[in-house]
């Protein structure tokens, strides 16, 4: 999902990690080659490190760094030769900085969020899950950042799940009429059943708990396949994936938690970074194959993240709550 400027969270990411490699004398000519061919992939590169590099030279960087390591950094105003010293004397001060271009960017985000909440019927913000009741009984559960409209006829509902993750209840006796989920890759026709369905941008997860469901992919990559109970499928551009069997009842986000076992720390924490208003990043990039398992509260990713790191040795520098960092 974009940010409110149109540019999407894995550019920030990267912008932010090539700013921190470029602030260090001791980056390797491998490393300039790959920024160089990063920063030349697309516009939106340079202009959201652009960005970036503007907010380092503003007043409220100097200001940040004043606040965040006043023992290590005398000068009001760090330039030049001044400020590669900044970035070795004063780490936290140069985590200040980011963590100002995460809140100006995570204030875009959310009025991002906010004006396209207004064009849908159904949305929900980073953390928020929600409820709706639609005609003859059927229910459906939002998950966090989720947004979706609904086409209601005498023949039956269409819903569009546009981005986000939602979760379905369809009573079995709807009079025959159809009931219809599209996201980009997907058409889900169903007559009575539970079922989950994740719409990440470029791909489309549907996980059965009740009945039987229909799935076609939109690209035309292949013919419409039929899920049952206790089965889940992905589809993408190209079609689909391996049909695997859901590894839990129903899905742990309904309950407000989330589970997992033996899976790589990355993909945990890129999970719990979809309801933490703010960035996590890895300072550390070989913490991302650490494997663990857990159950935590969703409302608390903060603390999910803490724990986390507590269990394989490392250690959370926590700029504020919108900015953790994990070493």
């Amino acid at each position: 999902m974009g940010n409110g400027s149109g540019y999407n969270e894995d550019i920030r990411v990267a912008a932010i990690r090539w700013f921190m490699r470029n602030g260090d004398p001791d980056i390797s000519a491998g490393e300039k080659a790959a920024f160089a061919h990063w920063i030349a992939a697309a516009p939106e590169h340079r202009h959201v490190y652009d960005r970036l590099v503007s907010l380092w030279h503003s007043d409220s960087f100097a200001q940040a760094v004043q606040k965040a390591a006043p023992s290590e950094v005398t000068q009001p105003a760090p330039s030049g030769q001044k400020r590669a010293r900044v970035y070795q004397a004063a780490g936290l001060a140069v985590a200040a900085c980011l963590g100002l271009f995460v809140a100006f960017s995570d204030a875009g985000l959310q009025l991002g969020n906010k004006v396209r909440a207004l064009t849908v019927d159904y949305a929900t913000e980073t953390g928020e899950r929600k409820t709706v009741s639609l005609q003859d009984g059927a229910r459906v559960t939002l998950n966090t950042a989720s947004f979706m409209d609904v086409e209601t006829a005498a023949a039956g509902d269409r819903i569009t799940l546009l981005s986000g993750e939602a979760f379905f209840e369809v009573p079995p006796d709807r009079s025959e009429r159809f009931f219809n989920v599209a996201t980009d890759q997907a058409e889900i026709r169903i007559l009575g059943t539970a079922f989950s369905v994740r719409n990440t941008g470029s791909e489309t997860v549907v996980g059965v708990r009740k009945g039987k469901v229909s799935v076609m992919p939109r690209s035309g990559a292949g013919t419409a396949i039929s899920l049952a109970v206790g089965e889940q499928v992905s589809v993408n551009a190209t079609g689909f994936g391996r049909i695997v069997a859901l590894q839990q009842e129903s899905p742990a986000w309904l309950e407000g938690r989330i589970h997992f076992h033996a899976t790589p720390l990355g993909e945990v924490v890129a999970e719990v970074q979809r309801y933490h208003k703010g960035l996590i990043l890895f300072a550390d990039a070989d913490l991302k194959n650490q494997i663990v398992s857990g159950n935590y509260k969703l409302d608390s990713p903060v603390i999910a993240i803490t724990s986390l790191a507590s269990s394989v040795s490392a250690e959370v520098v926590r700029v504020t709550d919108r900015l953790l960092i994990l070493k």
